[in-house]
């Protein structure tokens, strides 16, 4: 399944990308005016994923990689369930829901 989120690029920053999580990886897209980039995060990379689900806000997710941290918010609220589904079904015991 794939989800649209908004990752933080920067201090006041963000960009607009899809991300799926299947296959012990996620994958994030995005496009921009001059090139198509990929990230790709695999489970060996992957020390936490926090998943933070407010009532009436968007899911705010925190993805802990040995590299890097990747923070974001998922722009459709109505996939809230199987968002954090997708994540426990791939990385168990990373995954953190608050």
């Amino acid at each position: 399944m794939v989800f649209f989120i908004r990752l933080k690029t920067g201090f006041f920053e963000t960009k607009f990308c899809t991300m799926s999580v299947k296959d012990k990886t996620v994958r994030l897209f995005s496009e921009d005016l001059y090139n198509e980039k990929e990230t790709i995060i695999r489970d060996s990379d992957i020390l936490s994923v926090a998943i933070i689900n407010r009532q009436k806000r968007p899911i705010e997710l925190e993805i802990h990689a040995s590299e890097k941290i990747y923070t974001g918010h998922c722009i459709d609220t109505k996939f809230k369930d199987e968002i954090s589904n997708a994540f426990l079904t791939e990385f168990g015991s990373k995954v953190h829901m608050e």
